[in-house]
């Protein structure tokens, strides 16, 4: 067996996976497996930005976009969080069964965690124990997330429903091409929601050139969410606990989205003085 469940008096096998498959939407979803939380807060609502991701990523125009976003954003959203509890949504109920991948070029340490946090949500407050491996979560619908870090190679000849990959513009340049050339060859195969998220990193790395690409060629929604997004307003005091800690350069890049470093982090300065006074 590759799911273990605590012995909890009271609850019978996978019940909460068996409720959770059952939700009438993403908001009841996560009410019944925990909302967001840090120690010493209480507990963090689901965002509007949030339910913006979703919808966008469930829309279906008919078009090559269709399932497949290019999410560009600002840190400390809790965009990867968000994107793994859709991932777990839909693989307890659209895509029970299927393979999902989540894809962390060389960081063996982001695979491992994101797997982990998953498995935190039924293990803290469900008592349900997993007995997969650090890079792997199963569920007993038959639903399984791998982690991916190393050689992207290693998902070739497989199948899979939902990829995303994380801090995409982190990846080493030689590994961006390969990652998009791999994940988008999976469309002809069983036609899978797949993600591209990550924060600004360097010009015309990968998620820049995304971003950059002619409305009427690109596969992507391309989404483009910073603290003066009206998506994200409602977070504004994360947004000015994190300005005390980081430069100015920085928030350039990891706050306001942008991508061209030192240069763009001069005028950036000055869109933050005006954001700060609203």
């Amino acid at each position: 067996m590759t799911v273990q469940e605590s012995h909890t008096a009271g609850n019978s096998e996978h019940s909460i996976f068996d409720i959770l498959g059952r939700c009438k939407d993403f908001l009841e979803f996560n009410r019944i497996l925990g909302l967001p939380s840090k120690p010493g807060m209480p507990d963090m609502p689901i965002y509007d930005y949030e339910l913006k991701v979703l919808n966008e990523l469930l829309r279906l125009d008919g078009t090559p976009k269709d399932k497949h976003v290019c999410w560009l954003k600002s840190r400390v959203l809790g965009c990867s969080w968000c994107m793994l509890r859709i991932m777990t949504y839909l693989g307890l109920d659209e895509l029970a069964g299927t393979q999902m991948a989540i894809v962390t070029g060389n960081r063996v340490e982001l695979s491992v965690s994101l797997i982990s946090t998953i498995k935190s949500w039924f293990t803290r407050n469900h008592g349900y124990l997993f007995g997969t491996k650090e890079t792997v979560v199963q569920f007993p619908n038959g639903t399984t997330i791998t982690g991916y870090p190393g050689r992207i190679d290693a998902m070739r000849g497989q199948s899979f429903s939902f990829v995303m990959a994380d801090e995409f513009a982190f990846f080493e340049k030689s590994q961006q091409d390969s990652v998009i050339d791999v994940i988008t060859g999976f469309i002809q195969k069983g036609d899978p929601y797949l993600v591209l998220l990550s924060t600004g990193n360097e010009p015309m790395d990968g998620m820049d050139k995304i971003m950059q690409e002619d409305e009427s060629e690109t596969i992507w929604h391309r989404l483009k969410m910073d603290y003066t997004s009206n998506a994200i307003k409602e977070t504004l005091a994360i947004f000015i606990a994190l300005c005390k800690f980081i430069s100015a350069a920085m928030s350039g890049v990891e706050i306001h989205c942008c991508i061209a470093g030192a240069i763009a982090a001069s005028r950036v300065l000055k869109r933050g003085q005006i954001f700060w006074a609203f």
